[in-house]
Formats: C-alpha cells, structure tokens, sequence
C-alpha cells in the first residue's frame, strides 16, 4: 500500500514537471520564434502602431514648469529605429532617448546603443548603460568618423535592450502577452550640431518682451534705467524710431520671425494665443537649413508654433507661485550655459524673456512716500527694466569672454511697449476693470496702435560692417529685421517678405525711400490699424464701439492724424485740419493691407487648413498666461 501510494506521488510529481516544461516551452518558443507562434497559442494581438514622429516635450530637471521640446520618433513594434543625416567632417551628432511610459515606475537599466552607417562600414558612436525613470530622457553627443573635408549622407541606427533580469523579465512577458514593450520609448531624432568656420557668425536675437523704447537712456530717458544696453547701443547701431506691426507678443513675434505683417500670415478670426502662422518657413528653419544649430530659450509659448524650426526649444513658463525675476534669472543662466559649452558651433539663439512684463515687481527705484498709482507703477516697471539690464549686461560680458562678440551678429529689440495712462485711464474702460493695484495694470498694451505700445528699441552689433553712423532716426520695422540678418549672411530666401533689409541704410547712412510702416491686430478693444509715413501717422478704428475679448474703450476717434514730428506723443489729432494728408497714408495703408491680404490667401492655400488648426494650449501654458493677464480666470 505504502509502495502504491509513494509511487502515485511521484506519478503527479512528474506531471507536474512535464505541465511547467510544457508551460516554459510554450513561453520560450512565443519569445523565440515570434508572431507565427504566438498567434496560434494566444490568438493574434492588436496590431501595434506604426512608428509616428511628433514634438515631444521634455521636462527639464530641477526646472518647475520648464520643458524642452524635441522631435523624437516612437517604434512602439521594435526596439530600433534608423535616421538619415547629411553630415560633414568636424559635426557632432545630437542624439536621445526617452521613456514616456514603463512597467515599473521606478528607474529601470536600459543599454542605449547608436551606429553610424557610412560608406567605410559600421560605427559604433554611442553605447551607454542608463537608468531611465518615466517622464525622464537622455540627450548624447557623438562625432562620426568622417574625414575633415568630407561632406555625405550617413544613417544613424539607434537600439535598446534591457540591461536589468527585471527589465528582460518584463520585456518576454510583454512579448508573449502580445504586447509592445517597447511603446513605452521614443528615440530622440537625430541634429547636425556644425562647427562654425572661420569666416561664418553666429545669430543671437535678443527680445525683451514689453520693453517702451523711451525708458532707454539711449533713447532718450532721464533714469537710469539701463547703463548696459546703452553701453551696447555705442557700440553697435541704434535705431530710435522702430515700429512694431502689432501691440501684443504673439503677432510681433511671428513678424520679427518672418519678415511678413500679422494680416499676411496669422487668421485674424482666430484670435488669441492659439492661432498659428501660415508661413511656410520662419527664421529657425531658414537658418537650420543652411548650417546653423537653431536654439529658443525662454518663455514664448511652443503651442501657438514659435518653436518650429528649433533644433533645440528650451521654454521656462511664468507662474503666479514664482517671482518674475527669478524666472528671468534662469531663462539668461540657462542661455549662457548652453553658449559656453557650444562656443565652437554654429548657431541662432532666440533669447525671449518676460521680465518688463506685469506684474511690475522692480524696486530699484522707490515710489517715495505719498506716491501715487501712476508713479508706483512707473517706479516698479523702471525697476524691471534696470534688473533686465543687469542681465543683459552679464549677457554680454559672458560673450566677450568667450570671444563671441567678434563672430556673432546681436541684436536686441522688443516686441512691443507698455501703457502708462498715455491716453486711456480705468476709467474709459467698458466694463470697468478690477480695482486697479500697482503691480498690475487694466491698461497695459494690446488694446491700441499709439506710440508707447508700437514704438521699440532695435540695436544691431554685426561684425565686420563700418557702419556709416551710430544712429539712425529713420523710421523701421520689426519685419526688417530678418531680411537683413539674411542679406548680410548671403542667405536666400524664396518666401515672400514684406521687410526690408538695414544693410544698405546702415552701410550709406541713407536710402532713396523711406517705405511705410503698418500696425494692426489688437488683443483687446476695438480692432485698429495704423500707417506711419514721412512724419505723420493715420490711426483707423472701424468700429471705436466694438469690443474685443469683451473688453471697450470709450471717446476713440474713427480717424486720428498726428504729425509725430511735432506731437510725438499724439496729443494733437489733426485728422479734420489736414483731410488730404490722411486720405494719402489711408491710401497707404489700404495697399498694404491688400497685399497683407494676398500673401495671406496664397500661404493659406499652399498650406491647406493645416496652418489654421490651433492646438491645445497645455495646462502649464494656460496657468502661465492666465499670470501674465493674456487669459483670464
């Protein structure tokens, strides 16, 4: 009986091995021989996607509500993934890794490893052991074996595997289960990082967001508010009466970046910080297409399309929990560090940055006691504009240092300026505003084409040109900047542009015609556009009754004259004295704006309904300028 029943324990024993062999063989021929296998056990899985590029944002670590943007391709099927790259002797290749997902939240061991493919035969550039959190990557830099002067097309081929037992564990069991591991990585596409040659210059264009020209000393003002800028203004060339197309960031920054007016590129029914232009190319893509290693850094918003063309899209967002400045302080640190450990390289740094912006916190220059509203705010935003020049004059010393000056083009300017009860009060606001308080203000720009909103600093430092003079009262544009970063590189461009180039003014110290210059799209207010021509400047309202964004002002004229020679500050409406000059610049304005119109229709048809299609402003984005009184509560 006892021999029975040892021998039947031993029969189920052996069962029981045989069904985990069995079970272990099954599991080990799925992981093996693949699909074939597994579908027949399993049945056939859902078919993976396939592999997608897109812009991924990246957070930045230690860095609150700041992200890098990148593009990166996702093979969810397979754990590689090739990219073409045209590369020269002497270039680095930028190149990563990201895991946006995983089955285990904590970090896990990957083995990253990069190939060059070139004519001489496989390379290997990169292999690297990483741990990668979620929500976390990995960005490598790499010189192929490319001789000095040889110019070609190479592949990168990227691969991943798991490194940990854990990681390999997890990975079989996703494979057997017919799932995709590897959906839970992106592969960073690949950039050319150049070495700049010898004869070649860099690009750094400086924007300080709500900066009014006349609070420069260079310009004019009686504080001392920026000892560094007008230290700069010296040594390069100083444009005192610059317009701006349009009294907001968004439409001024798309025509800084295009040389076009907001009407010949935005959908002005749209409206807000998601439309998007319809230009084929901005400056970044330009440049990136001749050479340059295309980099933003500071607070534009990547969602409304100002980081298209950008190898590199650095973005730190203002929040009500943070201090302006300090945000400020990290968007110039975080540029300068990048320019000291790429000072060799070819590059276009867009440096955009808040600081002028509401709410004023500046306390360099006290009020004084007894001060009222108006000399609070004025003190405040004083102070903002002196803690941005000390920046700007860091800035520049870190340059100089890295002997940056001597081969790259600086300019520093502004989006748009910033009102001080210069025509309107709280009181002239439909409905009223909030109880107004000195750190913000109802009234602060976008809502009208006066000169304290479309007026802005426009500095030029360029290497190697003899300027005629140092200063410039001729009157010139936003848009003009662009055509004449690419005239002086010799840099074409196919697209249409509405600028000019400086190059010839600053070179001859004239030129035969003195072209116009338009403002238009306000954010708030009636909708207004303005001419500026041979000292006069013609100011149309529609509707003055309308309201935008819900907000009106009272008494606006439907036609203003001013002759800025005499009245630079618009005091002086000379509409009903002086009927032929007006009908002149309306006549003007109306030609612009037919071709603003023209341009428009012909960008939006080569681009179809894309260019139209807002995308959804992330949270972090909408907090931010829900802060900066862009959006409201």
């Amino acid at each position: 009986m006892k021999n029975r029943k040892d021998a039947g324990r031993k029969g189920k024993r052996r069962t029981a091995v045989w069904a985990l062999l069995l079970i272990a063989f099954m599991a080990a021929a799925v992981v093996v021989f693949g699909a074939r296998v597994r579908d027949r056990l399993f049945g056939k899985p859902l078919q993976a996607p396939a592999a997608s590029f897109g812009h991924l944002r990246l957070p930045l670590d230690g860095e609150r509500f700041a992200y890098q943007t990148m593009l990166a391709m996702r093979s969810p099927d397979r754990p590689k993934a090739r990219f073409p790259v045209r590369a020269e002797g002497g270039d680095l290749l930028e190149f990563g890794l990201v895991r946006i997902g995983g089955e285990f939240a904590e970090p896990c061991d990957y083995v990253f490893t990069v190939h060059a493919l070139t004519d001489n035969g496989r390379e290997k550039l990169l292999e690297t052991s990483e741990e990668f959190p979620v929500n976390r990557w990995r960005l490598f830099r790499a010189e192929p074996g490319l001789g000095s002067d040889t110019t070609g097309r190479i592949e990168l081929e990227y691969s991943l595997k798991p490194k940990g037992l854990r990681e390999r564990i997890a990975a079989a069991i996703a494979t057997a289960m017919g799932r995709s591991y590897w959906k839970d990585f992106a592969f960073v596409a690949p950039n050319v990082v150049r070495k700049r040659k010898a004869d070649e210059l860099n690009v750094l264009l400086v924007v300080f967001d709500t900066l009014r020209a006349d609070r420069l000393g260079c310009l004019g003002y009686d504080r001392p508010t920026s000892p560094n800028i007008d230290a700069f203004a010296r040594e390069g060339v100083l444009f005192t009466h610059a317009v701006s197309p349009s009294p907001w960031t968004l439409p001024a920054h798309f025509s800084l970046l295009t040389g076009l007016y907001p009407s010949a590129q935005l959908d002005g029914d749209a409206g807000g910080w998601e439309t998007r232009s319809y230009a084929e190319k901005l400056m970044p893509d330009i440049l990136g297409e001749t050479g340059y290693y295309t980099v933003a850094v500071g607070s534009l918003p990547h969602a409304s399309g100002f980081g298209k063309g950008f190898d590199l899209f650095r973005k730190f967002n203002y929040v009500k929990v943070a201090r302006k400045s300090h945000t400020t302080r990290r968007v110039f640190s975080n540029a300068t560090e990048w320019l000291a450990e790429n000072r060799d390289r070819k590059f276009f740094m867009l440096l955009h940055n808040y600081e002028c912006h509401i709410p004023y916190e500046g306390t360099f220059f006290p009020a004084g006691e007894g001060a009222g509203l108006a000399e609070t705010r004025d003190a405040l935003y004083d102070g903002d504009v002196r803690s941005l020049d000390g920046l700007f004059g860091e800035l520049i010393e870190k340059l100089r240092a890295l002997d940056l000056l001597s081969n790259t083009i600086v300019i520093v300017t502004s989006d748009h300026g910033e009102h001080f009860y210069d025509h309107f009060t709280e009181q002239d606001r439909i409905p009223p505003g909030a109880e107004p308080v000195p750190e913000v203000s109802n009234l602060d720009h976008g809502h009208s084409l006066h000169e304290e909103l479309i007026r802005v600093p426009i500095i030029f430092h360029i290497p190697g040109l003899e300027p005629e003079k140092r200063v410039f009262d001729n009157r010139v544009r936003l848009t003009d900047v662009m055509p004449t970063i690419l005239e002086h590189l010799d840099i074409a461009h196919d697209g249409p542009t509405q600028g000019q180039s400086l190059i010839g003014l600053m070179k001859h110290g004239d030129r035969p015609d003195e072209p116009p210059a338009m403002s238009e799209f306000t954010f708030s207010g009636a909708e207004q556009k303005a001419v500026i021509l041979n000292g006069y400047k013609y100011l149309y309202t529609e509707n003055p009754d309308e309201k935008k964004g819900g907000v009106g002002y009272r008494d606006i004229p439907r036609h203003a004259l001013y002759d800025l020679k005499k009245d630079p500050g618009e005091k002086n409406n000379i509409y009903e004295q002086n009927r032929a000059t007006a009908e002149e610049l309306r006549a003007a304005l109306e030609e612009m704006l037919a071709e603003s119109s023209d341009i428009n229709a012909r960008l939006k048809a080569k681009r179809g309904a894309k260019g139209s299609e807002p995308a959804a402003l992330p949270g972090d984005v909408i907090e931010s300028l829900e802060a900066l009184g862009y959006l409201k509560n």
